[in-house]
């Protein structure tokens, strides 16, 4: 079934606004000027749409929660199935409304949202912890306090009137609309070059270097994305910084599985303990524990520790029963009499 929080990468307790920016930054990415003649991008498009169109109405949102996409139907929504008509229903999602908006311009405008991915180990998504990220990417120009002009001076760019863009009328299959670029002249700052500061030539910005800490919340998943507010690019002239996007990835463990917030591990025991009963030494993602195994017990068998696993989650062992390759005359014998 479709999950449409899911497709959005937002949680089902979002907000109205963290829905919107989700979509936003969703279909900037999948957006057709974007990626001319993928049938992929389309359809994720499209999908996203949807989302976006059941999840932003709280009478459809409701009605999803309560019962899915058939619940939905009940409300007398349709799935969107053209490009164009979402185009031109959400195109103020992009710019101004009845705006279509050039792919130049588009990645200027989600610039201050940042997309990365990281692999941690299995124990930290587990059990949480600390990491270290690097990036690359633009930050505040110290010398004009991001303002892009020198000295404090700051002429309005004439071609572009001081937006940074220039738009033009357009045509397509009898369809009107407008195309904005970044204003040449400018390169999209809307300073005049003569007042341009000299370090980061009008952007109000310069690439660096950061290293970022970043805490992973205990029980992350494989391909969850965390947003972390603030640590994106910075915006221009002062604005408050964008977020990071942060995809994890999850590395495999040589001993520990999961499943749910369960752990399975392997535990080999000798075979007069699965015969007798008894404890075995055993590790966990909390430590080395001892662990109780009932008489008769045989390989495949699972034995359950509660709450060793993750966020309140059990630790599982499949026993393994191992037997001694070189036995003594005696204790020969004594297996004899259980023949």
């Amino acid at each position: 079934m479709t999950d449409y929080y899911e497709i959005l990468s937002v949680p089902r307790t979002a907000s109205e606004a963290e829905i919107k920016n989700a979509y936003r930054r969703l279909a900037l990415k999948y957006h057709p000027d974007k990626n001319k003649g993928s049938k992929e991008a389309e359809e994720n498009f499209k999908k996203i749409a949807n989302a976006y169109s059941v999840l932003s109405d709280e009478k459809r949102r409701r009605a999803y929660d309560q019962g899915g996409q058939k619940k939905v139907e009940e409300t007398g929504f349709k799935e969107w199935t053209s490009t164009d008509d979402i185009l031109r229903n959400f195109s103020d999602l992009f710019s101004g409304f009845g705006t279509r908006v050039h792919a130049d311009i588009r990645e200027e405008a989600v610039a201050e949202d940042v997309e990365a991915s990281v692999s941690i180990e299995f124990r930290i998504a587990a059990l949480g912890g600390q990491i270290y990220l690097a990036l690359s990417g633009p930050k505040a120009c110290a010398s004009c306090k991001g303002t892009g002009s020198r000295d404090g001076k700051k002429s309005l760019c004439s071609a572009c009137s001081g937006t940074g863009r220039l738009s033009k009328a357009s045509s397509d299959s009898g369809q009107f609309f407008t195309i904005t670029q970044i204003c040449p002249s400018c390169g999209g700052s809307g300073i005049d070059r003569k007042d341009h500061c000299l370090d980061c030539h009008g952007r109000g910005l310069i690439d660096k270097k950061k290293n970022i800490d970043v805490r992973i919340p205990e029980g992350v998943r494989d391909g969850q994305v965390l947003r972390l507010r603030g640590l994106g690019h910075p915006g221009r002239g002062g604005q408050a910084n964008g977020d990071l996007y942060l995809t994890i990835h999850v590395q495999p463990d040589s001993e520990f599985r999961r499943e749910g917030n369960d752990i399975i591990s392997d535990l080999d025991i000798p075979f007069w303990i699965a015969a007798l009963g008894g404890k075995v030494d055993a590790k966990t993602l909390h430590g080395r524990v001892s662990v109780s195994i009932p008489a008769g017990t045989s390989t495949n068998n699972l034995v359950r520790l509660k709450r060793k696993g993750i966020k309140g989650g059990n630790h599982l062992f499949r026993v393994n029963v191992t037997v001694p390759k070189k036995l003594t005359p005696r204790q020969k014998e004594i297996l004899k009499e259980f023949i």
